[in-house]
């Protein structure tokens, strides 16, 4: 499930939700500069998620793979000034990660495109260059976990992605 919206305050998929299990505030050039912090990043928020689940370690491991992707993808696509932004909830059915970083207009529009019309492969017909593809990996992966997408753009100039992991039910 894909959502899109554009200026609003906060994203949101984040009203009502209750504080954040766990926050983690990047400097986007220090995630850009040191490219391994993208898998230390997933590795910790991942031991934290996991430990919701009655599978801990396989849900470890796919929520680690789609919270890498989400990483690099804030790793490539953030201004390089600012924050990258990480925020853990767990909810009644899922846990989810929020993750908001500053980039070009051009770029989240491209990201929030992407992540919103390719639940029709159809829809996505042109090549839309980095964003686009970190974007479909995104995608992918979090099509193989069953994770829901949501993406907004602030009205603060904020990219967000949601990215919510049923606690229930198949995993991949």
């Amino acid at each position: 499930m894909l959502e899109a919206s554009h200026a609003t305050a906060d994203p949101p998929f984040q009203a009502g939700s209750s504080e954040p299990i766990a926050v983690l505030e990047l400097d986007a050039r220090l995630l850009q500069s040191e490219w391994i912090i993208c898998d230390k990043v997933a590795e910790y928020l991942s031991g934290i998620a996991s430990g919701a689940h009655g599978d801990a370690a396989r849900f470890s491991n796919l929520f680690s793979v789609v919270v890498n992707e989400l990483t690099e993808l804030a790793c490539k696509n953030a201004s390089n000034k600012g924050a990258v932004r990480f925020e853990l909830y767990r909810r009644a059915e899922s846990i989810a990660l929020s993750t908001v970083f500053t980039c070009a207009e051009e770029v989240s529009t491209i990201l929030t495109h992407t992540l919103t019309e390719a639940t029709d492969p159809d829809l996505v017909d042109e090549p839309l260059g980095d964003a686009n593809a970190s974007a479909l990996r995104v995608l992918d992966f979090a099509r193989i976990c069953n994770a829901a997408l949501h993406a907004c753009v602030t009205d603060k100039g904020l990219m967000a992605i949601e990215a919510s992991f049923p606690l229930r039910g198949e995993l991949a």
